[in-house]
């Protein structure tokens, strides 16, 4: 079972505007949903992007929420799609301005590719130049596994039948079709040639940030061996509290941090109607558990 907070917590570290290649709303809109949910202090993360922190910071100031800059970088850890926070970051700096423009034509390149398995994979056709314009005006991971799934529903594919409406996996049926079925070592993977885990941790400390491994449950749960030689790599801190978490996993990421004296961060990774159900300020969090931000917020303050 996935987590929810059993009772309000006031910070979110981990939430995306339209600035990421996925993501929704508006900074503005993002800080009216975080002071309607009661949160104090917020983190932007969008994916290899900062160019919303300025916008996020103003409209946080007029209503009262503090904002950490912060970014989502996509990276590769042996193949796997590994995505590691940077908190404080020198977000003016000139190497960050077109990094989300180049890895962005690095996934839409790939994106074509991916759908073009799909149709290898089911024998469906989902005209795929038509799908690719779409792309490029609206969250491409909904065009892609959002029309495939439609499609698939309509021909009635039945080893799909997990992802229709009703279907044990049909809750957030678009992410879970990729988790289930694109990424990694799975049958419609599609590798896209993000830089390594290890050069995007040296990046992050080079300008002066704090790199925290996020929503880690799929590839690292239970997998010690793993989680060591990644935070060898000179990483400051765990994603503990995530909306994709189980208790089970919450527990073990939570003690290995403690054991290994990591950060420990906690966000909602909200998105917008992509990911319906996820909700600003609900990752499993309880209200007695806050303290645990303490230490990396402590350090964030110092670098201020």
């Amino acid at each position: 079972m996935k987590m929810r907070n059993s009772n309000r917590v006031s910070k979110d570290l981990h939430m995306h505007s339209i600035w990421s290649i996925d993501g929704e709303y508006e900074c503005s809109a993002l800080i009216e949903l975080a002071k309607k949910a009661g949160l104090h202090t917020v983190a932007l993360c969008d994916h290899n992007c900062m160019q919303g922190i300025d916008e996020m910071y103003r409209e946080g100031k007029k209503q009262g929420i503090a904002v950490l800059p912060a970014i989502e970088f996509d990276s590769l850890f042996h193949g796997y799609e590994t995505h590691i926070i940077g908190f404080q970051l020198q977000y003016h700096a000139p190497v960050f301005e077109h990094l989300h423009e180049r890895i962005n034509e690095l996934e839409f390149a790939a994106f074509k590719s991916k759908a073009q398995r799909l149709e290898e994979l089911y024998h469906v056709d989902l005209q795929v130049d038509t799908l690719m314009e779409r792309c490029r005006k609206e969250n491409p991971f909904q065009v892609i596994y959002g029309t495939f799934l439609a499609h698939a529903q309509r021909e009635h594919l039945q080893q799909l039948q997990d992802y229709y409406e009703g279907g044990k996996r049909a809750g957030n049926a678009v992410v879970n079709f990729y988790w289930d079925s694109c990424s990694y070592g799975k049958e419609a993977f599609v590798p896209v040639p993000y830089p390594q885990a290890e050069d995007v941790i040296q990046l992050i400390h080079e300008y002066n940030g704090i790199a925290v491994l996020a929503h880690p449950g799929v590839a690292f749960f239970k997998k010690d061996a793993l989680l060591n030689e990644i935070c060898s790599m000179g990483l400051d801190g765990i994603e503990v509290f995530t909306t994709y978490h189980t208790m089970d996993q919450q527990n073990y990421f939570k003690e290995y941090a403690l054991q290994k004296h990591l950060l420990i961060s906690g966000g909602s990774d909200f998105h917008g109607s992509y990911k319906p159900h996820i909700r600003i300020g609900e990752y499993g969090m309880r209200k007695e558990d806050e303290h645990l931000l303490g230490p990396l917020l402590e350090k964030l303050k110092c670098k201020i």
